[in-house]
């Protein structure tokens, strides 16, 4: 092989070398556990206290004719971002829970997440004491397609 064509090859492994470091991408999944996150189920039915429950449940619905609205909370702590990080993007995956014993999703289910803004406690929340929240880059979830969409 000619010199020139050797130095060819050697510049095009450089490049593609170079570029897989410039784009790479780094990952970073939390998904924590019932000892690392905290979560909480308000309801308005159930004003006082909150529930435990093993899903993340927002609700608009009738108990007994009672119109009642309930609301989860969780929280985790984000890892510090090396700085070279300037470009990320978050991700949220909320899934059906089958073993639920709730009926699934219905009717008109346009959803908000919202960013939570002061300390609380996994206990010592309740329909009468929530944290204050803000819209500042809230997240709006277009409604189910089906019952048990994820």
């Amino acid at each position: 092989m000619k010199p020139l064509g050797i130095l060819k090859y050697l510049m095009i492994l450089i490049m593609l070398t170079t570029a897989n470091f410039v784009f790479s991408q780094v990952e970073i999944v939390i998904q924590p556990g019932s000892d690392e996150g905290k979560d909480a189920y308000i309801n308005t039915f159930y004003s006082s206290g909150n529930g435990s429950t093993p899903s993340f449940i927002a609700s608009a619905w009738t108990y007994g004719g009672v119109e009642g609205i309930g609301r989860s909370f969780i929280q985790f702590d984000l890892p510090v971002l090396p700085e070279q990080c300037t470009n990320f993007r978050a991700e949220l995956s909320l899934y059906y829970d089958y073993s639920s014993q709730h009926v699934g999703h219905g009717g008109d289910n346009i959803c908000k997440l919202e960013r939570v803004t002061e300390e609380w406690s996994e206990y010592g929340i309740d329909w009468y004491i929530q944290p204050s929240v803000t819209n500042q880059n809230a997240v709006y979830l277009s409604a189910s397609a089906t019952s048990d969409q994820s």
